[in-house]
């Protein structure tokens, strides 16, 4: 990778070290889904021992220790770490999680390689100005808080503190005239020392006119009954704390049912006493019956209902 026809061989020593240390990280967390090795209980993974704080900041981590090498190592293998370990779809991960970690992006993994072989970049800063270059606004401020984590005053724990966890799941139940919102929160284990729990959460909803907010709701709760005077529209739940919303809240539209499709109607004609039929439509509540005469020259239409 570092050899004079890599476009990475007059790389920065902090990101040929940052790279080396959290490949190999990589590849155990790939045997971790074979083998069963518990990354979290080894003294030298960047997912838990970045955060110890005696005597200093990344003191657990062997490579990071005065003797044996630097901090700056330790914190570009944290930061590449926690962008290629984030989860592949939209469940919280609660294990793999600690105040540091990427909680609001995911499926980044691969991201992580291709930005690194085809760059040519030469300093941790670089990369990840290049990294978040091109994602949503939201997403660029997860990835610069896990950055500023890892590498402000490395031997201490800076006082940043990340935005909350999303929700895992958000889903509705409708009623005449109300809806039972529903969510799930993320969790966190109960060792850790330290996590980015929720303040609250906050419900919104679009109408087409831009997202309002509807109620903001204590953490812990996870329900509300929502009574409009239309139901129909669309609504987001985040997680929030003082750092602001959560991103990528998660969405439901409620749209109007479709009309169904009208009857096939037949007439048995006996006179003066037409008798109509129709065939049963799937989803219809009611039926209105119309007629239609023409009167003038030229001819107009008119329709009145009968029933």
């Amino acid at each position: 990778m570092w050899t004079n026809n890599s476009k990475w061989n007059n790389a920065q020593q902090t990101l040929k070290e940052g790279f080396a240390i959290y490949h190999s990280f990589a590849v155990r967390n790939y045997g971790n889904r074979n083998y069963g090795d518990d990354l979290r209980n080894w003294d030298d993974n960047t997912e838990v021992a970045s955060f110890n704080d005696s005597p200093y900041r990344y003191s657990g981590i062997r490579y990071a220790q005065p003797s044996a090498g630097e901090p700056g190592f330790a914190a570009a293998a944290s930061y590449l770490w926690n962008l290629y370990d984030s989860p592949e779809d939209n469940t919280f991960l609660a294990a793999q999680y600690s105040n540091g970690d990427n909680d609001d992006i995911n499926g980044h993994s691969l991201r992580v390689f291709e930005k690194m072989r085809s760059l040519g970049t030469t300093t941790i800063g670089n990369f990840h100005s290049h990294f978040k270059s091109g994602r949503p606004s939201d997403e660029q401020t997860s990835i610069n808080n896990v950055y500023d984590f890892m590498f402000d005053d490395l031997y201490d724990i800076p006082n940043i503190q990340m935005r909350s966890a999303q929700v895992v799941s958000f889903q509705e139940n409708i009623h005449s005239g109300s809806i039972d919102f529903t969510w799930i929160p993320a969790s966190y284990p109960s060792h850790l020392d330290y996590s980015n729990t929720e303040t609250g959460y906050r419900l919104y909803r679009n109408t087409g006119s831009g997202w309002n907010l509807i109620q903001t709701l204590n953490a812990g709760i996870d329900n509300y009954t929502y009574s409009p005077t239309s139901i129909y529209g669309d609504y987001r739940i985040t997680s929030y704390n003082s750092e602001g919303n959560s991103a990528n809240a998660l969405v439901i539209s409620i749209n109007p049912p479709t009309p169904p499709n009208p009857p096939t109607i037949t007439m048995n004609d006996s006179g003066f006493n037409p008798q109509l039929s129709w065939n049963a439509v799937s989803g219809a509540s009611s039926y209105n019956l119309y007629r239609a005469t023409v009167q003038g020259t030229p001819s107009t239409i008119n329709c009145s209902q009968l029933q």
